[in-house]
């Protein structure tokens, strides 16, 4: 599936005229959606963390503090895994726990 086919399937709002919105920019890296942000052209939802590790002159991080928990899944193949990869996984599976680092 093209980007902008996946792109498009995460809109359902409609436009006052009835017509879904129009996509004016992509952006294919998180940096580059930052500087839509910053242009005054995008919006993105982040992490938390987003606001300390891409702080940055023109971008704002306002907390959304209504919006209801979200499941996140970490999807992996079966079988022998890089040690890296290990280490990835054992810090979600902690993080999933409420283990601190």
């Amino acid at each position: 599936m093209e980007d902008e086919e996946v792109s498009a399937r995460w809109f359902s709002a409609v436009n006052v005229d009835g017509l879904p919105p129009r996509l004016l920019s992509l952006a294919r890296s998180f940096e580059e959606i930052l500087e839509l942000c910053a242009a005054g052209v995008g919006v993105n939802i982040a992490g938390e963390s987003a606001r300390e590790t891409y702080a940055r002159s023109g971008l704002r991080f306002i907390p959304i503090v209504d919006a209801p928990r979200a499941t996140t899944y970490l999807y992996l193949r079966a079988g022998r895994r890089p040690t890296p990869l290990e280490r990835f996984v054992q810090v979600c599976l902690d993080v999933a726990s409420g283990a601190r680092h």
